[in-house]
């Protein structure tokens, strides 16, 4: 299938589900915005998503970073007390 055609029916299927207009692009944002919330190291998200780098995935999901840092401090926390 072509970009645009994927694009096409994307936007479709949107309507026809009442929601907003959405690019396509978007999904692979959520998709990496997932993983990094659900766990999934840097560099496996960096792997997923393609990127040429994992320098490219840090700077794309930064404000992501800070939260991720903290979730990690706390699960340290619980394993060294437990």
């Amino acid at each position: 299938m072509v970009g645009s055609t994927v694009t096409s029916k994307f936007q479709r299927q949107l309507r026809t589900a009442g929601l907003e207009p959405l690019r396509f692009h978007h999904l692979r944002h959520l998709c990496g915005s997932l993983l990094l919330a659900s766990g999934v190291d840097l560099a496996t998200v960096s792997h997923i998503l393609g990127h040429g780098s994992v320098a490219i995935t840090a700077s794309t999901y930064a404000g992501m970073l800070p939260s991720l840092k903290s979730d990690a401090t706390e699960r340290l926390e619980r394993f060294l007390s437990g």
